[in-house]
């Protein structure tokens, strides 16, 4: 028996952490971009350094009061399981819809859902479970704090980015620059200004195309060799 508690520990401990690997990749740089750091935060925001070990500290409690959980309601185990991965589909799901696609009212969304899903789990169990239920708290709370510094950015709309103004020739070259090393280059000049927060009719001032701009970008870039 304690065999089988052991094995299944580590099991939810390995996929607990694999699930901020996964959030941390699919994040991309999320937290030092640009578009991040110039966001409205609330005033309660953690640093940036608590979120690694919060989590981390959150994921080895969660790994606890799941092994208890599911030995402690045999019956009920392909609900908590389902349970289980609806929320870590969820937890990881987050980090790519908010920091990579900048969707913060679908990312609030989805931490309302999976809050909602760790208060079922917490409420449901915590007669039987008692202390133990002490083990789910950090995530509550933390889910708590992470929902009320979401719907703060989208009330006071700090994601909508004032637009970039004296927009200078260089400037475009230089965006354009760090989107072809990164990968992430468009041949559209509408999408490449509304991505980079200026307006279109800037792009014109400077070049007639897009392939001139690509023209002027790869001179740079020559040059700078």
């Amino acid at each position: 028996m304690l065999k089988n508690k052991l094995l299944t520990f580590f099991l939810f401990l390995s996929l607990n952490f694999l699930a901020l690997y996964l959030g941390v990749v699919l994040m991309d740089n999320g937290p030092k971009s640009e578009w991040y750091l110039l966001l409205n935060k609330a005033p309660w925001t953690p640093p940036n350094w608590m979120f690694g070990s919060a989590w981390s500290l959150i994921m080895i409690l969660f790994s606890f009061y799941m092994t208890i959980l599911l030995f402690k309601y045999k019956e009920e185990r392909k609900k908590i399981v389902f349970l289980y991965i609806f929320q870590w589909i969820l937890n990881v799901s987050w980090n790519y819809i908010f920091f990579n696609k900048h969707l913060i009212i679908f990312g609030a969304g989805i931490l309302v859902v999976l809050w909602g899903i760790i208060a079922y789990i917490l409420f449901t169990y915590k007669n039987t479970l008692k202390l133990y239920s002490t083990l789910l708290l950090p995530y509550f709370v933390w889910m708590a704090i992470a929902v009320s510094l979401n719907i703060y950015i989208i009330f006071n709309k700090s994601y909508e980015m004032p637009k970039l103004t004296n927009i200078t020739q260089e400037k475009i070259i230089e965006l354009y620059a760090k989107d072809l090393l990164e990968g992430k280059e468009t041949k559209i000049i509408y999408v490449f200004a509304k991505k980079h927060n200026f307006d279109e009719h800037d792009f014109y001032k400077f070049f007639s195309s897009f392939e001139e701009l690509e023209k002027s970008a790869f001179e740079v870039l020559k040059a700078n060799e």
